[in-house]
């Protein structure tokens, strides 16, 4: 792990003048990561026109695209969810007390007529309830979370939930533009970044396999992942020129995840992952049709970080 921020920042300044390359291809962050995953997969990555997300997936089917970790938009869509409550439920209530009339005053088979209206009002009001339902859901475990935070002196992987860090202090922000590096011409923004006094954690979001035992889930994380939240905490120092020695890494769409020190083996696979994709990009721009050969190998390499926590922590 780098000891301080003060080391961190003066492998910033020395990796932006010794990779300073105004005339290199512009490479984003998970494209950088593709190259240093596969050759290959990273000249597809540069052919595409996807920004970067700092997520590993698109969001999340079980809420249809509602906010799942960011407190202040869940409260504001419980508050639109619950004032556009209110017109399905008049509107259904006013179509039955009508329907009610008529049946009774003229003829039951009326009530056909009014069927259609009836079905997709209340469909509406279903898929409403079902949303605001689950929104309270995430509010209550959001705002029930234990206030608690990792050691951020010791120099592991540590467990962490979200909401939990976000009771500690603190804040999430979601990055509408990509940062952007002049000299190094990378780009790229996490999935969100967590602001706390000087601290300037970048978050990603992974894919880990559910059904058997994932050694991410312990931090150890596969060489691509290392790169990514390396070149991440190079954008945030300097971009906003703070701290950003740690990364947050969460576990597909749940609450838990893992803090991760910034080590000298993510930095140096950082910067030899952009010394790689510029000179792939280079090639591919002499002769389009030459296409790297996959590297990739079955078993994915991995770095294992030390994850053994002290007796008696909580964390």
């Amino acid at each position: 792990m780098l000891e301080t921020q003060e080391s961190l920042a003066n492998l910033v300044a020395q990796c932006s003048i010794e990779l300073e390359d105004k005339q290199a291809p512009f490479v984003g962050v998970h494209t950088l990561s593709e190259f240093v995953y596969c050759p290959r997969a990273g000249i597809i990555s540069a052919e595409s026109t996807h920004d970067d997300p700092g997520c590993e997936f698109q969001q999340a089917p079980s809420l249809g695209g509602l906010p799942m970790h960011d407190l202040d938009q869940i409260r504001n869509a419980i508050e639109q969810i619950f004032n556009q409550i209110k017109m399905p439920i008049a509107v259904n209530l006013g179509i039955w007390l009508v329907t009610l009339y008529f049946c009774l005053a003229f003829s039951p088979m009326l009530l056909l007529l009014f069927l259609p209206t009836l079905f997709f009002t209340g469909r509406w009001l279903v898929i409403l309830l079902r949303h605001y339902q689950l929104l309270k859901q995430r509010l209550h475990i959001a705002e029930n979370a234990a206030v608690q935070e990792p050691n951020w002196t010791l120099q592991h992987a540590q467990p962490i939930n979200w909401w939990s860090l976000i009771r500690a202090g603190f804040v999430s922000v979601e990055k509408q533009e990509s940062l952007f590096d002049e000299p190094l011409r990378i780009a790229g923004k996490p999935w969100r970044v967590l602001h706390r006094g000087s601290c300037v954690y970048p978050v990603l979001r992974i894919r880990v396999d559910g059904k058997q035992h994932d050694v991410r889930r312990e931090g150890r994380l596969r060489q691509q992942q290392l790169a990514r939240i390396a070149a991440y905490a190079y954008l945030l120092n300097r971009c906003e020129r703070g701290d950003s020695s740690w990364a947050i890494v969460l576990f597909g769409w749940s609450d838990e995840g893992v803090a991760v020190p910034l080590t000298e083996h993510a930095w140096k696979t950082f910067r030899s992952g952009l010394i790689q994709a510029r000179k792939e990009l280079r090639l591919s721009q002499e002769n389009p049709n030459n296409t790297p050969d996959s590297n990739h190998q079955t078993t994915a390499t991995t770095f294992q970080l030390h994850t053994r926590r002290p007796r008696g922590s909580t964390y």
